[in-house]
């Protein structure tokens, strides 16, 4: 009872190591493997008495159930460190092998659908049943287990009898090499829906204690995290890239930044507009990339980022604002800037719209300069004071209309 309440605490200890792992990003910030194993090898010293002579099987007991327990601590951390669903697939088959004693492994992941299990990796399965089994749907591969992913509910056969009655499509398939005799399949569960599938195959028929199995469910459920996180990072990724083409392909210029005011994207007419690379922009502070200065004060303007965050809604800039190029030209610019947000609601970051209105500038002011002469030449039919009264308008609105 001891051993079993010891092991129980200790699984959420390993559960609030993960949390804190995925916190500190790794364990750069001084959390260790190691040190997490430690403070679970206190909390069992009080088991391991060896001054008692009815305690050597509860000793023997405690050992094991931390060499469990080591081996969750370096998974835990390991996951945390992967980055694709490939390498969570890699260590999950790999460690789970090896701690479960186990001679064959399968990974699925489901599909965004939710109406497919694909293989994502495996160890030992024959050619045969892995060419049946790379696919599941509710009518192809091994239907069943879909059955069995829709009620979260983990199978246990410890026999080949069991196996055959609960999955015997797959169990009475012909295939070489040794087949398996028991299996332990669990969902993985995360946030409340499914995400994939664990399975272990064995050649010899097992018995499963109830720490073994409580030790899979946890081992599932560390998994079943570092999968939903791989897959959350895959799709951004692949979202960024779709938003990363398309903001490429428009004609305005586009800037993103973190909630720090820092530089994220460019698109190739905002490298224009600037002067800036975006591989000499990313990571520096807009106010450096993007300068901006009232045309009639001269004095610089507040970074649009800075309202943004501040107002938590879309913004617009002044008129009459001018940016100010890293080669130092000055370019009269329209811009708006729009909050990021997360699924929440979070804002994690800033983006930037802005166009170039010189073109719009000279039309404005050679519209100005036709209608002060229309009016001129409709005021007086003496050419000479209509000349004079042109010759007026200030020179530089005369280059602009004539440019």
């Amino acid at each position: 009872m001891v051993v079993a309440e010891a092991f129980d605490g200790l699984l959420v200890a390993v559960e609030l190591t993960v949390d804190l792992v995925r916190f500190l990003r790794v364990s750069s910030q001084g959390v260790t493997a190691p040190g997490a194993y430690a403070v679970m090898l206190r909390a069992l010293t009080a088991t391991d008495d060896p001054s008692s002579a009815d305690s050597a099987p509860e000793a023997k007991h405690s050992r094991e159930t931390l060499a469990r327990l080591e081996s969750l601590t370096e998974l835990a951390f390991a996951l945390s460190a992967a980055v694709t669903k490939e390498e969570v697939a890699e260590l999950v088959v790999e460690q789970g092998v090896r701690e479960a004693r186990a001679d064959m492994a399968t990974l699925y992941v489901l599909d965004d659908s939710g109406e497919v299990l694909d293989l994502l990796a495996e160890r030992g399965v024959s050619p045969e049943v892995l060419q049946k089994i790379a696919r599941i749907t509710k009518t192809e591969g091994n239907p069943r287990v879909m059955a069995t992913l829709a009620t979260g509910v983990s199978v246990w056969a410890e026999t080949e009898a069991e196996y055959v009655a609960i999955f015997p499509e797959v169990a009475r398939l012909p295939a070489s090499g040794r087949r398996a005799k028991a299996l332990w399949s669990v969902p993985l569960v995360v946030e409340g829906r499914p995400v994939g599938l664990l399975g272990m195959g064995f050649f010899a028929e097992q018995r499963f204690s109830a720490e073994e199995r409580r030790s899979a469910e946890t081992f599932t459920k560390l998994c079943a995290q570092a999968l939903l996180r791989a897959l959350r990072r895959d799709r951004e990724r692949r979202a960024w890239r779709f938003l990363a083409t398309t903001l490429q392909s428009i004609g305005d210029a586009v800037i993103a930044t973190d909630t720090a005011g820092s530089v994220t994207f460019m698109n190739g007419v905002a490298e224009r507009l600037t002067g800036w690379s975006e591989a000499e922009a990313r990571g520096r502070p807009l106010s450096e990339v993007f300068r901006i200065i009232s045309e009639q004060t001269r004095q610089v303007v507040e970074s649009p980022v800075t309202k943004v965050l501040r107002e938590g809604r879309v913004v617009g800039l002044a008129n009459h604002t001018l940016l100010l190029t890293k080669q130092g030209a000055e370019l009269p610019i329209d811009d708006s800037g729009a909050p990021i947000r997360d699924e929440s609601g979070v804002i994690y970051g800033v983006v930037l719209v802005f166009r170039d209105v010189t073109l719009e500038k000279r039309a404005e002011k050679r519209r100005a300069f036709l209608a002060r002469a229309m009016e001129t030449l409709a005021s007086s039919l003496d050419y000479r004071t209509t000349l004079r009264r042109v010759a007026e308008t200030p020179f530089n609105i005369v280059l602009e209309a004539k440019a």
